[in-house]
């Protein structure tokens, strides 16, 4: 079994007009291995098997073995889980950088079965989980003293270490920083098995991608660890797996993740004017540049040959890609950016709407209730819609998931009783219409309704937006005869209350 734990960190030196004195070796991502190196952590690397052509800047990292280690040693450490015979190892210690706004450190570790012993069950899992985030380690510091913790609790520790050692010195001391030019973000668990050392998979894990020409099968689940909610992925291989689309889709993963959370950190900077937006500055244009790649980069349908529309949903979960109630502040200080690329923000940071988070130890989106089974069985393809107290089933996570999201968010809603009635209706009717259109057609039409609901049901809602998704239910309507007139007749009547009220 194999196992990499990520923790991303946002780099905001590059959009700060003011000088940070950051060093400008190593030349990421062209450092030069076996002579740069980063003070108080180690020497720049050439990754073994090389980077991969689909994403730059992985063919070399910085070695971390002067920044942190494992004490006691991690062969000693109990791997406390009611499965016996998991011997755990460490294999490598990363850290890579983009020479902008994303690094990542990545802690990759074995965990041997014995013979004889039996595969993990879902309860295993978690604990093995609980485990890797456990583990005990040890961080030097500058005055010479160790700072023992906890791995999860090791990232804050680790930034201002970095931060410190990538900053010039003035007269033998380290120059003048702020905590929030290098933060850590939120980790990334991955957990690789084959199917005889994995029985099952904790409750309400789902099903993101099955690829069975190359013996690969990708679930995601949510986990709640000390009230934080972390993203885990489990791959599981197979006998004849392809090990270069296995090992892209690992890096694809890993990359897609800390790009997400490192924009979520510079988002939030933005909206908390800690990065301030002055145009015809170089930290603004260098600003502007980053955003227009990394939200190209993270809306695509398809990227560097994995279909990641499916990956991006089940990864961006609970966590809305700004804080709740800064969004109009962030779009506010990005006012004056070119317009195209305000309009791609705007677009990317609509919020999720999440309206509970399940008690249990192991969650997904719990507006969703799925069937859960054996890995080498059937997985997850039943899903539960509550609408008005009416159960629904629906074959699609996604469809589902958007509908039920999209009609607590009416519930919740300040809208007159007369409308929330006909949003439930509406509700119920886009259902069904699901039932009858192809996957692809569901999902865009689950989206309409999503959009179209949030505009009816904010304090100012916008024509243009709501005329739009209104337009996109009606059109999707008409390639089912028997849809058509009570959806378009649904839509009239909210938007009749709509235009009654301005």
């Amino acid at each position: 079994m194999f196992l990499v734990l990520q923790f991303p960190f946002s780099d905001a030196r590059r959009f700060i007009s003011t000088e940070t004195n950051r060093l400008d070796v190593p030349a990421w991502p062209l450092a030069n291995a076996g002579r740069e190196f980063v003070r108080s952590f180690g020497q720049v690397r050439r990754r073994w098997r090389g980077g991969v052509e689909e994403w730059p800047g992985e063919n070399l990292y910085c070695a971390t073995n002067r920044a942190l280690r494992f004490a006691p040693p991690l062969t000693r450490q109990r791997l406390d889980i009611t499965a016996t015979g998991l011997e755990p190892a460490s294999i490598f210690q990363r850290f890579f950088s983009d020479g902008g706004a994303v690094s990542r450190l990545e802690l990759g570790f074995s965990a041997k079965t014995s013979n004889g012993a039996s595969a993990l069950e879902g309860s295993d899992c978690l604990q093995l989980i609980g485990w890797c985030y456990a583990i005990q380690a040890l961080i030097p510091s500058a005055n010479g003293l160790a700072k023992s913790c906890e791995l999860l609790d090791s990232a804050p520790i680790l930034a201002r270490r970095y931060l410190t050692s990538t900053t010039r010195k003035i007269a033998g001391k380290v120059a003048y920083t702020e905590p929030f030019w290098f933060v850590e973000r939120e980790p990334l668990l991955l957990i690789e098995f084959a199917n005889k050392e994995v029985a099952s998979l904790p409750k309400f894990s789902t099903t993101a991608m099955d690829l069975p020409e190359v013996g690969i099968r990708l679930h995601h689940c949510w986990i709640n660890r000390r009230g934080r909610l972390l993203p885990v992925w489990f791959l599981k291989v197979q006998a004849g797996t392809d090990r270069g689309v296995l090992r892209r889709l690992r890096i694809h993963l890993f990359r897609l993740h800390a790009e997400r959370e490192c924009l979520r950190g510079i988002l939030n900077l933005v909206a908390q004017k800690k990065i301030i937006v002055t145009p015809r500055t170089e930290s603004s244009d260098e600003l502007q540049s980053y955003l227009l790649k990394s939200v190209q980069l993270l809306s695509s349908r398809v990227s560097y040959g994995f279909e990641q529309s499916r990956l991006l949903e089940l990864a961006q979960g609970f966590h809305d890609v700004v804080e709740p109630g800064e969004r109009q502040t962030l779009l506010s200080q990005l006012s004056k950016i070119r317009k195209n690329i305000l309009r791609n923000i705007a677009e990317f940071t609509r919020p999720n709407d999440i309206s509970a988070v399940s008690p249990v130890h192991v969650i997904a989106r719990t507006v969703v209730v799925g069937n859960v089974g054996k890995i080498g069985g059937d997985v997850m393809t039943d899903y539960t819609v509550t609408i008005s107290g009416n159960n629904n089933t629906v074959g699609d996570m996604v469809v589902a998931e958007k509908i039920q999201n999209s009609f607590n968010k009416a519930e919740a809603s300040k809208a007159s009783s007369g409308q929330k009635e006909n949003l439930a209706k509406l509700h119920q009717q886009i259902l069904e219409l699901t039932k009858q259109l192809p996957p692809d057609k569901a999902r865009q039409v689950a989206g309409d309704l999503e959009s179209f609901t949030s505009e009816v049901t904010s304090p100012s809602p916008r024509r243009k937006w709501y005329e739009l998704s209104a337009e996109g239910l009606i059109e999707a309507a008409k390639t089912v005869a028997t849809m058509v007139g009570p959806v378009t007749t649904t839509v009239k009547a909210i938007l009749s209350v709509i235009a009654a009220a301005a």
